[in-house]
């Protein structure tokens, strides 16, 4: 899609939203893990979900649109914001390239709406293709693309026992990013030396350092720092906190999308010196139970209302989150997945039946096209036959 100049006007404040959804999911892991690393990818996370918020209806769509904070906003110009979005973000700087991939996979013989096909194909550049779920491959089909897409730094995102009869779809978000430093980091200058983990335990890692003009900014509780990648478009934000680190967890749990903006917001040139540890860090969670918390309960339930994807009696049985963080002296790779499981209701098989007409029955002959009965008749006796009729 050639995102037009309206599409452009809305791309900012359909990110506000999902920026700020991204910063209440966060908290809620944060919370539920202690001091121990968590990463994620936000707008993979929207992403998804602007997927299957495409097939949802009523009070199911009416939840989407609250949690991702985009009850003001029509569908047509969320769907038209994330594309102009996206698309401004393959750019030609190959010194900073992200890539960004939306797969389905459907069920073999399930009947997907083709108008929800349409929508997600146009906006979201989403492939669609057929599995049987059944085959004790599926997974591995799926996940051969998540290595694909993320250039194998993810390597599944649809774990053992996740597809079973109730599958109907999966859909993913893939999303990998590679920047090189606008001036990279000089590796004779990488020493060890001791970093403090959140549990207060220290332990010696390789520590970069680079001097010379910064964008930054300082607090009372914080140090705030902008490094750009390639050719600055996309950059690294990195803040913090100046009290002890075992605070740094529950520092993170109160960050709002407003509290990072206004972080960064006072940043500007200054000569300084940043220390940043080598970095490899892996996250992975299941988003079920925190995107319940944020108000999506209903998209899990035998209620919810996905009717606008095909049948009825759909909900998603798992939301799981994949990341990676690669952060080095030349620059920065980062990837993240996100993959959704819409499971249906299974149809209970009838019993088999005995039907022996063995007695009096009823009968009628008709027209199934406009319905008109031609001959209706009681049966007592198969083998009684009257005269001829003159």
């Amino acid at each position: 899609m050639n995102p037009d100049g309206d599409d452009m006007t809305l791309v900012r404040p359909v990110a506000a939203a999902t920026n700020a959804f991204g910063f209440r999911l966060f908290a809620e892991l944060l919370a539920g893990v202690g001091d121990s690393n968590v990463f994620i990818a936000p707008a993979s996370i929207a992403n998804a979900l602007m997927l299957v918020h495409n097939g949802s209806s009523g009070a199911t769509r009416e939840a989407l649109a609250a949690a991702l904070g985009l009850g003001g906003f029509s569908l047509g110009q969320v769907n038209r914001a994330s594309a102009a979005a996206w698309a401004g973000l393959g750019g030609s700087d190959a010194a900073a390239r992200l890539t960004v991939a939306n797969a389905l996979w459907a069920q073999t013989g399930f009947a997907v709406n083709t108008e929800f096909l349409a929508r997600i194909a146009a906006h979201y550049d989403a492939t669609v293709r057929q599995l049987d779920f059944a085959r004790p491959d599926a997974a591995e089909s799926i996940n051969a693309w998540v290595r694909e897409q993320t250039r194998g730094a993810i390597a599944r995102i649809v774990g053992p026992g996740e597809l079973t009869v109730r599958t109907r779809l999966v859909l993913a978000n893939a999303a990998a990013f590679k920047g090189c430093w606008a001036t990279p980091f000089d590796l004779a200058l990488t020493v060890p030396g001791p970093f403090t983990l959140g549990d207060g335990r220290r332990k010696q890692l390789s520590l970069m350092t680079r001097e010379g003009l910064f964008r930054y900014a300082e607090h009372d509780a914080a140090q705030a720092i902008r490094l750009p990648y390639g050719g600055g478009r996309i950059v690294l934000d990195i803040i913090l906190p100046r009290f002890s680190p075992t605070g740094a967890a529950a520092f993170g749990r109160r960050l709002t999308a407003e509290a990072w903006d206004a972080w960064l917001a006072g940043v500007e040139e200054r000569e300084g010196t940043i220390t940043l540890p080598r970095c490899r860090a892996t996250y992975g969670a299941d988003l079920a139970r925190a995107l319940a918390a944020l108000g999506l309960g209903a998209a899990f339930g035998s209620g919810a209302d996905f009717s606008g994807i095909g049948e009825p009696d759909l909900w998603l049985s798992a939301v799981s989150h994949g990341a990676m963080l690669d952060v080095d002296e030349v620059g920065t790779e980062a990837a993240a997945v996100t993959g959704m499981v819409v499971a249906g209701a299974v149809r209970a098989p009838m019993d088999r039946f005995t039907m022996r007409v063995d007695r009096p029955f009823y009968c009628a002959i008709r027209d199934t096209s406009s319905g008109m009965v031609l001959f209706l008749g009681f049966i007592a006796d198969p083998e009684e036959r009257r005269p001829d009729v003159h």
